[in-house]
């Protein structure tokens, strides 16, 4: 059976054409709807300063407690949703409520995401001239609101982290080589043209966050040979975050799963805080 990254690339590769705007709310059903990766409930594991976490949902939540119990139960909780409630129930970093550091430490979690996982980093560039937008009535901030109103921090985020790894393969010959053979080899295609150029929905613009103190990233530990070749030069310029009713104001994740994916269900191998 394939793995929910493998099966999300292959609804992409049936995609024969990408609309302007991509929406994404649920991380279910990964062969029917690719952009169900966009969501930090999606199962995908990533290594950041040696933890490993099962969803960047689990990354972001665990990022704002100050407890080391608390850091460790979020961390090791069965679903991306069990990790949202705990986080809304830890003692928080003091600068918490500094939207920049939410934004910079989930952009963190996004990059390890999408640069530990080929399949997940072949979908993100494949959206290229594409809106991202992660469509819910539950969240305003990192998401549209449902209807157009709210910011989408989420989506713009996601956006920015693929115009910075397009901009490190431009680069960096070696990375661009190494990507384009290893897509060629498993027959993708990410030169397909990209939706006519409009006025992108939300005019809410996220800016480049300031420097702030978060864990460092483990530049795709446990990824694939392909995403290897760009993260460390993405991670360069380190960056911004969203969550799937995250914690904007703190509009909490309500994902749907108690039926946690098989891979959602498995321990982290290292029990350990961040800092």
């Amino acid at each position: 059976m394939a793995s929910p990254s493998a099966a999300a690339l292959g609804a992409f590769q049936r995609a024969s054409k990408l609309p302007r705007v991509i929406n994404f709310s649920s991380h279910r059903n990964p062969s029917e709807s690719f952009a169900c990766v966009f969501s930090n409930f999606f199962p995908a594991r990533c290594v950041v300063a040696n933890v490993e976490y099962s969803t960047s949902e689990h990354f972001f939540q665990a990022a704002k407690a100050t407890d080391p119990d608390e850091q460790r139960a979020i961390i090791e909780a069965v679903t991306p949703g069990d990790a949202a409630t705990l986080g809304r129930r830890c003692a928080l970093r003091r600068d918490w409520n500094d939207m920049a550091v939410r934004e910079a430490i989930m952009f963190d979690a996004l990059t390890a995401k999408f640069t530990q996982s080929f399949e997940l980093l072949t979908i993100l560039l494949g959206t290229r001239g594409c809106a991202l937008v992660e469509h819910t009535k539950r969240d305003a901030i990192w998401g549209d609101g449902g209807d157009g109103s709210g910011e989408n921090r989420l989506g713009k985020l996601l956006v920015l982290l693929r115009d910075k790894l397009e901009a490190a393969l431009q680069r960096d010959p070696r990375g661009h080589v190494v990507i384009a053979e290893a897509m060629r080899e498993r027959g993708v295609n990410l030169l397909r043209a990209p939706p006519p150029a409009e006025a992108a929905p939300n005019e809410h613009v996220v800016a480049e966050p300031a420097a702030v103190e978060r864990p460092a990233l483990a530049a795709a530990a446990a990824g694939d040979g392909a995403a290897a070749a760009v993260a460390e030069a993405a991670v360069g310029a380190r960056h911004v975050d969203g969550d799937e009713r995250h914690d904007g104001g703190d509009t909490t994740a309500v994902d749907e799963s108690s039926e946690a994916a098989p891979a959602q269900r498995q321990k982290p191998k290292r029990r350990a805080r961040l800092q």
